[in-house]
């Protein structure tokens, strides 16, 4: 079996990577492959009870490399992520010469071009988003010459990664412009980058892309009776039709347009209820809740161990993005979890694959504008989804087939082997 490093940006206990890179990692070592995970920490996240339980988890199959990230705190984080990142990535590469490095997003991806170029091995550059897009989108940082630099570099880094893996079709088909892939660049709707490479001349570039969407863990988000049943007594919302959002409050989740949704389905179904959830609700988002929302609401600051029993006591999911380039090139792993605890999925029109999903399984309504109009018809769509007594099997049957865990553990395995052969 070949080793692999799997290089990540945050740290272990993340809730991020407790379903896309946990699960992954001990997988692989449970078949045998020498795995290690190298991972930004600090002394809080060290000694947390999360980081606690992965140890404990992976015994001494996974050789574990924490960085620490506690110096240089007047730097930007993510310009410290990638100087101690680095540092510690060549050390592990020094010494234990890892035959693939998989790289989580643009940091690692610094790590690892870097760490393979000292001394050698493979390197696996999992795109997750468009980084610098989205630093500019959140006003993190602005247009500049030092943005544009930054734009250039990821484009460089994407055309040297040995394998590049997207979120989505239209993430591939915005790397393969990056790449060259000629006709597979502009051929978007072709299931696989194999299939017109032979086109191109271009062979050995089109094969370098593959994508591997977020994924669930089933052991965690299915459909649950006796849970459902038993979290809608705990919130007094038996006998309603509940819709729920689930999330950061990041702006490019388009919150007002939600809002007018939820109040709009509520004037139409008088048992119509809203749980809005997330892990950072503070007194200016409670402010904003109680101006946009009319009817009846509650906001939940939840734990991690308590999304899936919330999220199986709703009825809908909602999930509106901004259609900005790195919205529209990603599916945020709530689409797939909602799905896989039975729910239908409200999304706007234009955000890419989960549009499309949403209208090849059957599984939710697309609002097609946001006037009242708009509004209207998407809330009478969604009643009507909600008496179709085969949309729970649906949106578990689309999840299975998109965001399995099985299914996205077994992409990353040929990925690795093919890797290995070369």
């Amino acid at each position: 079996m070949p080793s692999v490093l799997f290089v990540s940006n945050v740290e272990r206990g993340h809730p991020l990577l407790r379903s896309q890179g946990i699960p992954l990692v001990d997988r692989l070592s449970r078949e045998g492959w020498r795995v290690g995970f190298l991972s930004i920490e600090n002394r809080e996240t060290l000694s947390s009870t999360e980081d606690d339980r992965i140890r404990k988890l992976f015994g001494d199959r996974v050789a574990l490399y924490p960085v620490r990230m506690d110096r240089w705190m007047w730097l930007r984080g993510w310009v410290r992520k990638i100087l101690w990142g680095t540092l510690g990535a060549l050390q592990v590469q020094r010494q234990h010469r890892y035959r693939i490095l998989h790289a989580r997003s643009f940091e690692p991806a610094v790590m690892a071009w870097l760490a393979t170029m000292f001394y050698g091995g493979k390197w696996i550059y999992d795109t997750r988003n468009f980084f610098w897009e989205e630093k500019v989108e959140l006003g993190r940082i602005g247009r500049n010459i030092f943005t544009r630099m930054g734009f250039a570099f990821d484009r460089y880094l994407v055309r040297k990664a040995d394998t590049v893996i997207a979120v989505t079709e239209a993430a591939r088909f915005e790397y393969a412009k990056q790449i060259g892939g000629g006709s597979l660049a502009s051929r978007r709707q072709s299931p696989s980058p194999r299939r017109h490479s032979h086109e191109s001349g271009n062979l050995d570039r089109a094969d370098r892309l593959s994508v591997i969407h977020n994924n669930y863990d089933p052991q965690r988000f299915t459909i649950d009776a006796a849970a459902r049943s038993s979290r809608r007594m705990e919130l007094g919302i038996n006998d309603r039709h509940v819709l729920i959002y689930s999330g950061s409050l990041i702006k490019w989740h388009r919150f007002e347009d939600m809002a007018t949704f939820c109040n709009q389905f509520q004037t139409k179904d008088t048992s119509g209820y809203t749980l809005w959830c997330s892990y950072e609700w503070n007194e200016e988002t409670e402010r904003w809740a109680k101006t946009l929302l009319t009817g009846d609401y509650r906001l939940l600051r939840l734990a991690p161990a308590e999304v899936c029993p919330t999220l199986q006591a709703a009825d809908a999911g909602l999930m509106f993005l901004t259609l900005t380039k790195s919205r529209t090139t990603t599916i945020p792993i709530k689409f797939a979890e909602y799905l896989a605890c039975g729910m239908p999925v409200v999304v706007n029109q234009g955000i890419g694959d989960s549009e499309e999903i949403v209208r090849r399984y059957r599984v939710g309504v697309v609002v097609q504008d946001m006037t009242d109009d708009g509004m209207d018809r998407a809330v009478d769509e969604l009643l009507e989804l909600l008496s179709d007594p085969d949309v729970k099997e649906r949106a578990v049957e689309a999840a299975r087939r998109e965001f399995h865990l099985d299914k996205a553990i077994e992409k990353y395995r040929h990925c690795y082997q093919k890797l290995a052969s070369t």
